[in-house]
């Protein structure tokens, strides 16, 4: 039964485990935990396992009709019990003889002690080391080099003498100290040749020298001078190698890397091996035979040689037949754990198959571990063949409805989801979305396909039903191979017809997938746990910017790359309809459609204007904007008692900022409000900010319907209280982030404007609006510092998914109304084109021939380092790589943006320049290994040529195109450069993939802890800090340093200003008198020395730039805070300073406009009883003077706040900077820009202060805007 975590089955606490030791085994050990000894060769009597057999009934049974003879359980829960078999004689285990190596270099042969001094530095240092394999080679390097024992009994007051000898073989210990007496007890030792001799009391013994070749080990004895000792090389067997490894000493195994609790070295020395239980080497059964497995075939042959070798020793037998039988002992034994061993002969079964040993079962790709625990099969995944749909967000996976119907997810049944649940369960497994199981509380589950009573179809609370996969439902999606962490990343499903996996093909990037029949496999998120770590940590967007690269990893490809370049040239506009066509495409569209480009005689949009919508994603809808300001949550106060109708025609269809729903041009500045009269003006236009800083009540409450008359009254009671606020809310509504981006296009050229290009090459958007540039990949690919890379950083995940989503449906849907294919006219080139190709060729060919004509007469220059030969093809490979060049180079030319292949290349779609030349002019040199196609025959490349050719035909040139067709040699040539690549393909990948999983392996336990230290598993600290600076990787960016990039000469230039200087001009003063006139008489230099000390201080950040912080001197760093991008966001948000004039003149100008008002009304009111004609003209001229009357109660209420403004710009001489310069001021405040746009709306006599009469005000301006835009 499956456990939930959300439900625990038991109060207890879980017990955890803190270590895990591994350790070998010791034989009295192995005795204790087996269950019987194998003393038998036959396995089977009568048809049942016989007892003391390799299949005995107490090890276990895999027979359904048998119970287990320990146990007693079935086959079903008896996990199996160990047997055991006694050597005759000790063996060596295979997996251990390096080890064992090791040890015995370190010890002494004759006493066991470590042949190291203990005390010594080194030994010190060796015993600090944690891993203990790393001790014991280090401990056994520090020894090789030792040649005697250096362990004197003397110096532990043994003094073992001639008369102790004596004593002890008169067995008189009387006279002797204990530890003479623990020496030579005879109670120690099995018989007297194990006592030390005379002469090595004293230890002090030579050491032989120990050495392994293959599966076996040798011992030899160097001559000395003083002894005469045998040098022969000798077989050293595993009973001598077991003495010596008894003889080592408890406290001295801690040195060695030991840990006697788990593992003595004794124990490497096989006397008693375990046999693994029938379960873990089951029969294969076929009729009434059985055929073994491997195991137990080697282990029988184990057997059978162990008896006969016990029978052998027991009776005494001659020394090469006991040699003889061991070593075919020590032959099973070493196979049945390594069959692969080289220089050792295979072990095969009758059939001549290879024995699979324990060795080849545990490791490789199919082993236990990698195969069946690390890499397990699992349940509720999916894996069928992928296809791309771009109509699908980014983060949606397509699935098919066959594959939601089998996989399912398991839901509790809770108040919330009852209803839900139980028509699930009513609609049963056969019909989607529906249920396949219900799981009572009791553990009970019952299969919908078999529950024919409605009893058994009811739910309760607690209940568990696990339903088919539905929509929205998070699921991760993941190629083979796993190369990447973005191999691997998290969807949200959306269940489809048919039968492939159908996803965006944005998300082909990081997964490396094509649909030319790739497999992806599909796992369905089981329990909530992983669902919220799916949707907060491996969704696709957040991981379009990879760590690995500081750059994204998704962008535009393929036909929407294609198209957003030819959508955004300024050769193509759209229509109304066309418009309303692509906006529909984008999900936040807010229902506004932009001011069209051309006006007359047909409103026109550029397909810039549509791709400046995308990047609106802080838009509202109007009836929003309502909703959250009759909140006081958006800062432009509306009329919050707008009656019925006018929220019907904010809802009708009426699209306000610049445009309405009627056909009719004339009326694109009579409908909609006080935005498309103002004649920009979309409302979060850089240029609006200011009007909304200022008249945001004015314009805002101009949407409601002209039905609004009889609220005028509320409107100002309203506007009385909250003007003030109203508009500083209404900043904070466009308090949001823009998007500034300046970036070269394909088309870029280095002498163009970058402000104003003429191939238009140059992409700058400004506050979320495409000025100018045609977009490619440059632009919304997966470069650095691209705009995908810049909206995530700067909107986030969502809205750049949002994004990348949008602009693939609208410029899809663009495309099939346009159009796109290419034909065999796009690769056709001219006779002139082919010309000038022919006559490049021609001449390559030529000067090869003078090379080749140089080489033979011993007149051509080596190369340094090279020989005549090595020279000389050099360089003709070079020559004939320019003419291709040079050819591809005229092709290319040729071409014009009505050429199709070449669209595709300038967009970053598909191709390049050389797949272009070499369609349409010169394929060009093949090479093998770098070098021209060498000769495979006689001195020569192909029979067809003559031998000591060294011309370009002969050596591999391809001058034919493939529009015009290869020649037979040339395709043979051609062939053999393609198999390279193929060959080199196959071999990196193998390659590569090894030296990743070794790189994965050495580092899979590295992890950052809690601590922020980088870790691993034994705790050593590998980082103090992640990364040594505690950065994630996508966060940090590619950044150019202007200020390293510029000398001292050009520092001056751009930032050292001084008032005397010729740029101010000499008669630039600052200051003025209190009457207005210019100061001639007074400069301030107080300012000139803010500036000499804040360039001395520039200058000073320029050199510590480049001296101490990035002393490379590479311009291009990498930096977590882009400050462009962050100086540009401040300027957007900032865009002026506010111009606050006169507390006077203000009340000066609100009289002389409510005079001027008010004799306009009486002209009016005369005007409006003389014909119907007028009515209407009525209406609109009282829309203006409510405007007008609201825009001056809301500067007189404004007063006390412009006053406080006004008092800091005076503190800073701002003010007076302003006044004194007049109208060519280079600061233009945002009073003064409201001014301007007021004279739009309200008549060009509105922003000053002389005096207007009101017929120009009525009917002159008025009809002089309409007929500019007649």
């Amino acid at each position: 039964m499956t456990v939930d975590l959300n439900i625990p089955y038991s109060a207890c606490e879980l017990k955890r485990v803190k270590r895990l030791e591994l350790g070998v085994l010791d034989p009295e050990i192995i005795k204790k935990i087996s269950v019987c000894e194998i003393v038998n060769v036959d396995i089977y009597k009568d048809g049942f396992p016989r007892e003391g057999g390799l299949n005995d009934i107490r090890m276990g049974t895999i027979d359904y009709r048998t119970l287990c003879g320990t146990c007693n359980m079935n086959v079903k829960y008896c996990p199996g019990h160990f047997g055991h078999i006694e050597l005759a004689k000790p063996m060596y285990h295979y997996g251990f003889m390096n080890v064992v190596l090791n040890v015995l270099r370190c010890v002494c042969y004759h006493c066991g002690r470590l042949l190291c001094n203990v005390n010594s530095s080194k030994v010190k240092y060796i015993e600090k080391i944690k891993v203990n394999s790393l001790r014991l080679r280090k401990l056994a390097e520090l020894c090789l080099g030792i040649r005697a024992c250096d362990h004197s009994v003397e110096e532990e007051g043994l003094n073992i003498n001639d008369n102790s000898l004596n004593n002890f073989y008169n067995n008189d210990l009387s006279n002797l100290n204990m530890n003479q007496q623990m020496l030579l007890n005879k109670s120690n030792y099995t018989n007297i040749f194990e006592m030390v001799s005379k002469e090595d009391v004293d230890c002090g013994c030579v050491q032989p020298k120990y050495s392994r070749e293959g599966p076996n080990m040798y011992i030899q004895f160097l001559h000395s001078s003083e002894e005469d000792i045998d040098e022969s090389k000798r077989k050293l067997s595993a009973e001598e190698a077991l003495e010596i490894l008894k003889k080592i000493r408890k406290e001295e195994m801690s040195i060695l890397g030991f840990n006697s609790d788990r593992c003595v070295p004794a124990s490497l020395i096989l006397t008693c091996i375990p046999i693994p239980p029938p379960c873990a080497r089951p029969y294969v059964q076929y009729g009434n035979q059985r055929s073994e497995d491997d195991l137990t075939l080697k282990l029988l042959d184990i057997v059978k040689t162990n008896i006969q070798l016990k029978r052998q020793t027991d009776r005494g037998a001659k020394s090469h037949v006991l040699q003889d039988l061991c070593s075919l002992l020590q032959f099973h034994i070493t196979t049945l754990f390594d069959n692969d061993i080289p220089g050792m002969p295979i072990a095969t079964t009758r059939s001549k198959k290879p024995i699979k040993a324990i060795r080849t079962r545990l490791k490789g790709k199919e082993g236990r571990l990698r195969g069946n625990l690390m890499g397990k099969r699992v349940d509720f995944s999916a894996r069928t063949v992928i296809t791309g749909d771009p109509n699908l967000n980014i983060d949606y996976i397509g699935v098919p409805k066959s594959v939601a119907m089998t996989l399912t997810f398991c839901e509790t049944v809770t108040p919330l989801n009852y209803d839900n649940l139980k028509k699930l369960v009513e609609r049963g497994p056969y019909e989607w979305p529906g249920a396949k199981y219900i799981i009572r509380d009791n553990g009970t589950k019952y299969d919908l396909r078999h529950v024919r009573r409605n009893s058994e179809k009811e739910l309760e609370y607690g209940y568990k039903v696990e339903r088919h996969m539905t929509d929205e439902d998070y699921i991760l999606f993941n190629r083979q191979p796993s190369l990447h962490k973005m191999s691997i990343m998290g969807h949200k499903a959306k269940i489809l017809p048919y039968s492939t996996f159908r996803l965006n093909l944005s998300v082909t990037s990081p997964y490396n997938a094509d649909f030319d029949g790739d497999e992806m496999n599909l796992h369905l998120a089981q329990s909530h746990e992983t669902r919220s770590e799916i949707k907060h940590l491996m969704i696709v967007q957040r991981q379009i910017v990879s760590p690995q690269g500081n750059k994204p990893v998704m962008g535009i490809v393929q036909d929407s790359l294609l198209a957003i370049r030819k959508f955004t040239r300024r050769d193509n506009f759209l229509t109304k309809e066309e418009v309303m066509s692509l906006l529909i495409w984008i999900p936040y569209w807010n229902h506004v459609i932009p001011t069209p480009a051309i006006i007359k005689p047909r409103a026109l949009w550029t397909g810039k204007q549509i791709f400046s919508m995308l990047l609106q994603f802080d838009d509202m809808n109007i009836e929003d904007d309502k909703n959250d300001t009759a909140n006081n949550k958006v800062g432009r106060d509306v009329n919050t008692n707008v009656n019925k109708d006018s929220s019907k025609m904010n809802t009708s269809g009426n699209y306000y900022y610049g445009n309405s729903t009627n056909d009719n041009n004339d009326d694109y500045l009579e409908k909609g409000n006080a935005y498309s009269r103002s004649g920009n003006n979309h409302p979060n236009s850089p240029l609006s900010i200011g009007d909304n800083i200022n008249v945001g009540n004015v314009q805002q409450n101009d949407m409601s319907s002209p039905n609004n008359n009889n609220n005028n009254n509320n409107n100002n009671s309203n506007n009385n209280n909250n003007n003030i606020g109203g508009g500083i809310n209404s900043f904070k509504r466009f308090n949001m982030v823009k998007i500034n981006l300046m970036r070269d296009s394909s088309t870029s050229s280095k002498d163009d404007n970058p402000y104003c290009s003429i191939n238009d090459g140059k992409v700058i958007i400004k506050n979320n609006e495409l000025l100018s540039g045609i977009i490619c990949k440059r632009t919304v690919g997966s470069s650095s510092g691209s705009l995908i890379h810049v909206l995530w950083h700067e909107m986030g995940p969502d809205k750049t998914k949002d994004f990348l989503s949008a602009l693939q449906k609208v410029t899809n849907n663009w495309l099939e109304y346009v159009g796109f294919t290419v034909s065999c006219s796009d690769i056709i080139a001219s006779n002139k084109v082919l010309g000038k190709v022919r006559e490049i060729l021609d001449k390559s060919k030529s000067e090869v021939s003078k090379l080749v004509e140089k080489a033979q007469k011993g007149e051509l220059e080596c190369q340094p380092g090279k020989s005549l030969y090595e020279s000389f093809e050099t360089r003709v490979n070079n020559e004939l790589n320019c003419a291709r060049e040079m050819a591809g180079k005229v092709a290319s030319e040729s071409l014009d943006e009505r050429n199709n292949i070449f669209s595709m290349v300038a967009s970053g779609s598909k191709g390049s320049i050389i797949n272009i030349s070499q369609i349409i002019s010169c394929v060009g040199q093949q090479n093998v290994e770098g070098k021209r196609i060498p000769f495979g025959f006689n001195h020569r490349s192909l029979p067809h040529f003559i031998k000591f050719d060294y011309g370009p035909e002969s050596r591999g040139f391809v001058s034919n195109s493939y529009l015009s067709g290869l020649t037979p040699q040339e395709v043979f040539f051609h062939a053999m450069g393609g198999r390279e690549g193929i060959i080199d393909t196959a071999c990196k990948t193998s390659e590569t993939g090894y030296i990743q999983r070794r790189l994965i392996k050495a580092m899979e336990d590295v992890m950052v802890q809690y601590d922020r230290t980088v870790r691993n598993s034994y705790g050593d600290i590998i980082q103090f800090l992640y990364g040594e600076d505690g950065m994630a990787g996508e966060y940090i960016e590619d950044q150019i340093i202007d200020l390293m990039k510029l000398d001292n000469k050009e520092i001056n230039k751009l930032y050292k200003y001084n008032f005397d200087e010729e740029p101010f001009g000499k008669d630039y003063y600052i200051g003025n008198k209190n009457d207005g006139s210019r100061n001639t008489t007074y400069i301030d230099y107080n300012k000139q020395n803010i500036l000499n000390q804040e360039f001395e201080e520039l200058y000073k950040c320029k050199n510590y730039l480049c001296k101490e912080i990035f002393p490379d001197g590479d311009i291009r760093q990498h930096l977590p805070i882009n400050m462009n991008r962050l100086i540009e966001y401040a300027k957007s948000q900032f865009p002026c300073i506010p111009f606050v004039s006169n507390n006077n003149s203000t009340n000066n100008n609100n009289n002389n406009n409510n005079n001027n008002i008010s004799n306009s009304r009486k002209l009016m009111d005369k005007g409006n009883l003389s014909s119907t004609h007028n009515h209407k003209e009525s209406k609109k001229r009282r829309k203006r003077r409510r405007r007008k009357n609201k825009f001056d109660k809301f500067k007189n209420e404004n007063n006390e706040l412009m006053s406080e403004i006004k008092k800091e710009y005076e503190n800073n001489d701002l003010n007076n900077m302003m006044i004194s310069k007049g109208d060519q001021s280079p600061f233009k405040g945002m009073n003064e820009f409201h001014m301007g746009v007021a004279d739009n709306d309200m008549g060009s006599d509105l922003g000053n202060n002389n005096n207007y009469n009101n017929d120009d005000f009525v009917d002159d301006d008025y009809c002089n805007k309409k007929k500019s835009f007649n």
